[in-house]
């Protein structure tokens, strides 16, 4: 007889980061935590511990960002021996970023962040460092099949709001490179 496992699958958001206090920052990847959100990702990581929530990891994901990094280091140091793996893959979604020397602000943000869900475009890209909704759902896509396909039984990811809502967009067959799931997607979600 075949045993059949389910896997535990269990996804955190990373704690605040400096862009979620609409504070001026770098890149989306290089957004830090704010100290609210160091302190949060720390008794987050207790939480898990003392819930048993995924109790002996095999594997943690981790977006290559630098606030899910911070978010999941309490979590790392707690499992020193499961192995941790940054996944590009789970990065959030933004249609516009900027380059790797420049400086995003409120100012700047909202207008590109109101034309990202106003158009509803999903092969609009905001500009040069930014990614279209159709490669958002291609990723999320491949994603899902990984983590499916992966033979560990207990895995814990470290992703982002909307990397997330699209992955549980996806798993309800509901993700589609249209207009409509982009304003599903932001009627979900308050601006950052």
């Amino acid at each position: 007889m075949t045993r059949m496992t389910v896997q535990d699958i269990v996804f955190m958001r990373h704690a605040e980061g400096v862009h979620n206090a609409r504070l001026p920052h770098g890149p989306y990847r290089d957004v830090p935590l704010t100290a609210h959100g160091v302190t949060t990702a720390a008794q987050a990581a207790e939480r898990f511990r003392a819930a048993n929530v995924v109790r002996n990891p095999d594997v943690v994901f981790c977006t290559p960002h630098v606030r899910g990094q911070q978010t999941a280091e309490p979590y790392r140091l707690a499992h020193p021996d499961v192995p941790f793996v940054l996944c590009d893959d789970m990065r959030e979604w933004h249609n516009f970023d900027i380059a790797a020397d420049g400086i995003l602000t409120m100012e700047v943000k909202l207008p590109l962040w109101e034309q990202q869900f106003t158009a509803c475009d999903p092969d609009l890209r905001g500009n040069l460092w930014g990614e279209t909704f159709r490669e958002f759902v291609t990723r999320v896509r491949a994603v899902r099949a990984m983590l499916l396909a992966d033979p560990r039984d207990r895995i814990v990811c470290f992703s982002h709001a909307l990397f997330m809502l699209g992955l549980v967009l996806d798993l309800q067959d509901l993700l589609e490179p249209t207009a409509e799931c982009i304003r599903r997607i932001k009627d979900s979600q308050r601006t950052e």
